[in-house]
């Protein structure tokens, strides 16, 4: 049987044939694939694998279910990957290349002016985690497709999926924290990579034209005379935006930033501070709603548009 996971679909299909397989083992799977028993592993200390100044822990109970890649200066800046080593054995055995079977995490390093780059694009799986003194970015990488896949022809013992799924809960729950923690030069960055982060960064680096800023006081404005970069900065310096449930739009008003080029406008609601809601499609027909907060804890976005709003109406004569 072979066990290839690569959507939504096949994980919840997977599930219920892991479940219905398990007991086809004399013992736990997981235990099988380890050599070090479970209750050593959880005192064991952690192997240490270093790459570019930067230490990466890997957990004992891991470390020998895991390969470990360590590039040496990879164009795209990646310091390791983590690829589970069933799975990565298990399709070469039959036949399969590529596609990066039993890809668990990575990690690379970007400078500032290509992070600038990269947030205007969509970089599914990636994520700004950590930025160190010299002001270069980190990202932490995990799969958008599980790569999880078991041998054509399994032996009896054969693991069907605890393993697996014990590996990628370690990566994606606790990995970045230990890297952090095991690198002080370090300091945690959290930044979101919405659609709103995307449509604000190329806005900032001069991609989008045409757009404006509104209001129900002047209606729309045109950015003459006045530079957008500060109130850009201000409203993605620390920014985190994460997606709500639409019932919770607000009522009332908002500042609107419409960008023609993206077919999109941003409102940012005056009563109920911190939401902001895209609009988008050919007709506007599209909606999702975020709450954003700031790693300071007192930026207020509405404000900003709101001043930003305030100093065109001033360029234009209006105030």
């Amino acid at each position: 049987m072979s066990i290839r996971i690569r959507s939504i679909f096949s994980i919840v299909l997977a599930a219920a044939l892991i479940a219905a397989l398990a007991g086809c083992a004399a013992s736990s799977p997981a235990a099988q694939q380890e050599d070090v028993p479970p209750a050593e592993a959880a005192s064991a200390p952690d192997t240490v694998y270093t790459n570019g100044g930067i230490q990466f822990p890997v957990p004992a109970r891991c470390v020998k279910l895991v390969t470990v890649d360590l590039p040496e200066n990879a164009e795209d800046g990646t310091l390791i990957s983590v690829y589970e080593t069933l799975s990565a054995e298990s399709a070469a055995a039959d036949g399969f290349e590529g596609d990066n079977f039993g890809y668990l995490f990575g990690v690379k390093r970007v400078s500032p002016e290509r992070l600038d780059e990269l947030m205007t694009e969509d970089i599914p799986g990636q994520e700004v985690f950590a930025r160190d003194a010299e002001g270069n970015a980190y990202l932490y990488c995990m799969p958008t497709d599980v790569t999880f896949y078991r041998p054509l022809d399994p032996d009896p013992g054969t693991d069907r999926g605890a393993q697996w799924e014990m590996l990628y809960a370690w990566a994606e729950a606790l990995e970045r924290d230990a890297i952090l923690e095991s690198n002080e030069g370090l300091t945690p960055d959290r930044r979101s990579h919405t659609d709103v982060d995307i449509y604000l960064a190329r806005l900032a680096r001069g991609e989008e034209s045409g757009y404006t800023v509104s209001s129900l006081e002047f209606g729309p404005l045109e950015p003459d005379g006045v530079d957008a970069a500060p109130y850009l900065e201000r409203l993605r310096s620390g920014a985190f935006f994460q997606l709500v449930n639409l019932l919770d739009t607000p009522d009332g008003e908002y500042y609107v930033l419409n960008l023609p080029d993206e077919q999109t406008r941003l409102d940012f609601f005056i009563g109920k501070r911190g939401y902001v809601r895209q609009v988008y499609g050919p007709n506007g027909e599209l909606q999702l709603l975020y709450q954003v907060s700031y790693d300071d804890g007192s930026t207020d976005a509405t404000e900003i548009m709101r001043e930003w709003y305030d100093a065109l109406a001033t360029a234009q004569g209006l105030k």
